[in-house]
């Protein structure tokens, strides 16, 4: 079967600056796949992250290069050429979400039934807050109580430790009883991370998210010993750091990307190797389009544990989008569409640009 290669570039920019340990981020720039079949529609969204290595230009080049149709049954191979280089990894993670898309169409599931038969309606999702000063930290955990969110993501990293020390004490007071994680972005040397997490190991923190550099596994295996659970999310960046992480060090959790690592189906391998190993995957979007984080959302409905929020409601960060609005939040939970394939319908207005159209 042949199919037709359609690629639209686009550009959202965030309804505010993000504020993260490795800087402000003010816009997201992607490609987004669609691969068209006897009357069905695939989509998938490459959008890279230069934290994890990724490249626009790189995987764009690499997509465009495919040309305007390609046959089905050269896709894998593709995909996984593309998702062994950290440059080109979204581009296969848009490439296996589009496929994945028409194959679940065509048998009339949805694409959570390909990954894993068994596999939930919806997930819990955390709120993700940025912000520096006390009154914005205030008002977006305000929001994610009213919300109705189970759980409150805090990005700290980038200030002196006493300052994020004293902003997370601010956030859990806040919180209340809503689940508190807090993420440094790998930006903390050794003693900064332990000075931080000595200081807020009595808030109750579900966990503390890459205190230290993506390589530096000997230093967050030292500080798992200060009694706050780890998360590991940049040194998980292909699939070979998941192995290395298995071996290297031992901590509860560990968050999948499906966009950085290559796609879907590499995610749903990366999920049940984890759970295999009694760690907890936490499934996160790159802050991608909301056709990125549906696919996300599939590969989530089918992890073990049901009282875990994954990291999928960051649509709202973005000025605008590309699925009218879906997958929706509602009161803290995300659901996968009850239709065949990744059961959404993108459109763009004049929000992204063709860059790529089938010959005829």
């Amino acid at each position: 079967m042949s199919c037709s290669l359609t690629l639209f570039r686009y550009v959202i920019p965030l309804r505010r600056p993000l504020q993260t340990g490795a800087g402000a981020l003010t816009a997201r720039e992607g490609i987004v796949v669609r691969l068209t079949a006897d009357g069905l529609e695939g989509w998938g969204d490459c959008a890279p992250l230069l934290q994890f290595g990724g490249n626009l230009t790189r995987a764009g080049s690499a997509l465009a290069r495919l040309g305007s149709r390609v046959e089905r049954d050269a896709i894998p191979a593709t995909i996984e050429r593309l998702a062994a280089d950290p440059a080109t990894a979204s581009a296969a993670a848009a490439l296996d979400a589009a496929l994945l898309d028409l194959d679940a169409q065509c048998v009339g599931l949805p694409v959570a039934a390909l990954l894993r038969p068994t596999h939930r309606a919806g997930v819990a999702v955390n709120a993700l807050v940025g912000g520096d000063d006390d009154e914005t930290i205030a008002r977006a955990i305000g929001e994610a109580v009213a919300g109705g969110f189970s759980a409150v993501k805090l990005k700290v990293g980038g200030r002196p430790p006493a300052h994020d020390i004293a902003r997370v004490a601010r956030a859990r007071a806040c919180a209340g009883e809503l689940k508190l994680r807090i993420d440094a972005n790998g930006t903390w040397s050794r003693s900064e991370a332990a000075e931080v997490i000595t200081g807020v190991a009595h808030l109750d923190l579900q966990y503390v998210e890459q205190p230290l550099p993506r390589d530096d596994l000997e230093g967050t295996r030292a500080l798992t010993a200060l009694g706050v659970p780890i998360a590991l999310d940049e040194s998980v960046a292909s699939s070979c750091d998941f192995e290395r992480v298995l071996n290297a060090s031992p901590v509860p959790y560990v968050v999948v990307k499906p966009a950085v690592i290559g796609g879907p189906r590499r995610a749903r391998l990366a999920i049940g190797r984890m759970e295999s190993a009694g760690i907890t995957p936490v499934i996160t979007s790159a802050l991608e389009s909301g056709i990125g984080i549906c696919a996300a959302l599939h590969c989530a409905v089918g992890t073990e544990r049901a009282d875990i929020a994954h990291g999928l409601a960051t649509a709202s960060l973005l000025a605008t989008d590309l699925t009218g609005g879906e997958p929706a939040v509602r009161r803290g939970v995300m659901a996968i569409a009850a239709a065949p394939g990744l059961g959404l319908l993108p459109d763009f207005g004049d929000r992204a640009l063709v860059v790529a159209e089938p010959s005829a």
